[in-house]
């Protein structure tokens, strides 16, 4: 992507030898994840399942700019990620609901492309103001072939059980992570409903929750079964 007399601002975020930059181009605002090329590899093949996307709730990606010592992967600029959502305000039932809603849309299709993400957790979910949800850093990503031959990872807090035998990255294991950003989204939920409302949610939430955080990964549902849970009615 040609960036020239593009004004680069507002340092965002900095984790490791990965930047974020707000990007202003043209009369349009992106967001930069920039990373050394001594981490090409990394950054390929990020970009190598993501400009294949398509989908409302998976992060957009407008291209790449080559500098010198760098790769900036060109992004949707988004308002702000789940983490700060949950850490700067309350989640009403309603918005648990949406957010989820968006994350297991956008997880469906992943998966239905044989994609594993291997790093869901609330920072690597984006949300518009309209809290409309967005996956994003594939870096960890894994074709399913891929997966089956090494050993599962993911952010501490997030691992499945079924990674300390051993086990592989799988779908499962994506869902395994919904479930713990679930627990955090209801553990930020306010507690003023009336009895009778917060009694139907608890019930609902938590019955799905149990579907969804089950020890035994073939008892998950998956992505595309959870969204026809009556926690979604």
């Amino acid at each position: 992507m040609n960036l020239t007399g593009a004004t680069w601002t507002a340092l965002l975020k900095k984790y490791g030898d990965v930047t974020l930059h707000r990007v202003e181009h043209e009369g349009r605002v992106y967001a930069a994840k920039t990373v050394l090329k001594l981490d090409a590899d990394l950054a390929n093949k990020e970009i190598g399942f993501i400009k294949t996307f398509n989908h409302p709730n998976v992060v957009k990606f407008f291209g790449r700019h080559d500098a010198e010592d760098t790769i900036s992967l060109i992004l949707e600029m988004y308002d702000q990620s789940l983490y700060q959502l949950v850490n700067n305000t309350y989640v009403s039932y309603k918005n648990i609901r949406k957010i989820m809603r968006g994350i297991l849309e956008g997880l469906a299709y992943i998966h239905g492309k044989g994609i594993v993400h291997c790093d869901l957790k609330l920072s690597n979910i984006m949300v518009t103001k309209t809290l409309d949800a967005k996956i994003i850093d594939f870096d960890c990503g894994k074709t399913f072939s891929e997966a089956e031959n090494s050993p599962g990872i993911a952010t501490q807090g997030y691992c499945a059980p079924e990674f300390e035998d051993g086990h592989p990255n799988t779908p499962a294991s994506d869902m395994w992570a919904v479930a713990k950003m679930l627990d955090d989204l209801l553990s930020s939920a306010p507690w003023y409903a009336t009895d009778e409302e917060l009694d139907e949610y608890e019930e609902k939430a938590n019955k799905f929750l149990s579907r969804i955080d089950k020890k035994d990964p073939k008892a998950r549902l998956t992505a595309e079964e959870a969204l026809k849970d009556p926690f979604f009615a």
